[in-house]
């Protein structure tokens, strides 16, 4: 598949293809953005990789805008239980897809640039965008 002249067919790192992205067209905002590595990058990827059945990769927020951590669990009531038990805030789920470890590590790799320490990532830009919240 082809956008903006790049060819997304082409097994390329999320950074790289950001990079092409910025670069065929800087004026595309955030949102555009995110919305690109979306549909392009992201799902194609997550369907490339095999999930373990009933393994998630889930984003969780304390504050609204505050940060996003990344994770990964078999049963997802059960870590939010043991995760709010470290927060004042109440956390909520902002979203969660299929997946295991390496889709994990995928989206970390993605985000890294917004990665504030271990699984926690700031709530701006792509991140924000994708999460579409």
């Amino acid at each position: 598949m082809k956008f903006l002249g790049i060819d997304f067919g082409v097994p390329l790192s999320a950074k790289e293809y950001m990079r092409r992205v910025r670069a065929a067209d800087p004026r595309l905002q955030p949102k555009e953005r995110a919305e690109l590595i979306r549909e392009v990058i992201i799902d194609r990827d997550t369907r490339a990789l095999a999930a373990i059945p009933g393994s998630v990769v889930y984003f969780v927020q304390a504050t609204e805008g505050g940060p996003v951590k990344i994770g990964v669990t078999t049963d997802l009531s059960r870590r939010l239980k043991a995760l709010q038990t470290a927060q004042a805030e109440p956390l909520r789920v902002l979203r969660w897809v299929p997946g295991n470890e390496a889709i994990e590590a995928y989206y970390h790799r993605v985000f890294g640039h917004l990665r504030i320490q271990g699984e926690w990532f700031r709530f701006e830009g792509d991140l924000a965008g994708y999460l579409d919240v």
